[in-house]
């Protein structure tokens, strides 16, 4: 035996070897332990290519509640939007109803007040005909054969028929 196993080295001779007591009195060996380079760079390799890996996993668990926190954000703002925009809905269709309701209203109200007006306006109807039709027909014909004169009676018995009309009209209201 040389000294050596494996890449220990015994730092004393085999025959006598060196020691040290401690603190406690117990006797220890001293002894070196020789690592070749090749293998010293692969372990701080090793090591390095270790750490960078657990960054790397914090940071993609750091990437990762980020994302999630954001989603829930946005789950949050669009359900804070959703109740919103219900509310909003209703408020509208509350204005919709009241608008259509006054307009039926006033549909109502123009219909009668249409009826009413029109009423007004023919005037009494003569057994199914409109009054003193016979007097604008004879005053037309007039017109046409003698171009206006001489229609002096047939202008005379338009009038009295009209008279006659309003003042039976003005005594029936």
């Amino acid at each position: 035996n040389d000294g050596k196993m494996g890449n220990r080295q015994s730092t004393g001779d085999d025959d006598a070897s060196t020691s040290r007591a401690d603190d406690s009195g117990a006797e220890q060996s001293d002894f070196q332990v020789t690592i070749s380079e090749e293998l010293t760079e692969q372990v701080l390799s090793d090591l390095k290519g270790k750490q960078q890996q657990d960054e790397g996993q914090i940071s993609e668990e750091t990437e990762e509640d980020q994302r999630r926190k954001m989603k829930e954000r946005y789950e949050q703002k669009l359900e804070e939007w959703r109740a919103w925009n219900v509310d909003r809905q209703a408020d509208l269709d509350a204005r919709l109803d009241r608008l259509n309701a006054s307009f039926q209203d006033l549909m109502v109200e123009i219909t009668y007040d249409s009826g009413k007006l029109e009423r007004s306006w023919k005037g009494p109807a003569v057994s199914g005909q409109t009054s003193c039709i016979d007097a604008r027909a004879n005053l037309m014909s007039c017109f046409k054969e003698k171009g206006g004169i001489s229609c002096e009676d047939t202008v005379e018995a338009l009038e009295r028929c009209v008279s006659t009309t309003i003042v039976g009209n003005n005594a029936q209201s």
